[in-house]
């Protein structure tokens, strides 16, 4: 568009002055809404997660699961296991559907209940057996 100002202006010897303005400024607004759209859309993906915590405690000998999804604001379910209740600890998998395993922890209690502790399946094996390890550690030495 510039250019084709200049063209014009050069073509015309008559012309005295020539003025070209160029404002981005809507090309400014238009990138700062993409950016707050693509911010507010994962804020929101983040929000409707599920978070879990695990409270492992020696000294009342026991397990408290939070689980929650917008950041609480929706509640909170809260259980509460005695560290004598779990009988095993281990890595549970389940075929992937793109081909594969997932995995996830879980505790067995002794009254057969399977408590996983995380709301889906993921990948890594290795690191959800050290995982295991760690909290049959903490259990033991309990």
């Amino acid at each position: 568009m510039i250019i084709l100002k200049i063209k014009n202006f050069l073509a015309q010897p008559l012309e005295k002055s020539l003025v070209v303005k160029q404002d981005d400024t809507l090309k400014g607004y238009t990138a700062i809404g993409v950016t707050l759209f693509w911010f507010l859309l994962g804020l929101f993906i983040i929000a409707t997660g599920s978070f879990i915590n695990c409270n492992f405690d020696k000294e009342s000998n026991s397990l408290t699961l939070s689980r929650y999804r917008w950041f609480g604001k929706l509640g909170k379910a809260v259980f509460l296991y005695s560290l004598n209740e779990i009988v095993e600890i281990k890595v549970e998998s389940s075929d992937s559907s793109e081909g594969g395993f997932v995995y996830r922890v879980i505790l067995m209690l002794a009254s057969g209940e399977i408590v996983p502790l995380s709301g889906c399946y993921s990948s890594g094996f290795e690191e959800k057996q050290e995982i295991v390890k760690m909290i049959k550690s903490f259990v033991a030495s309990n």
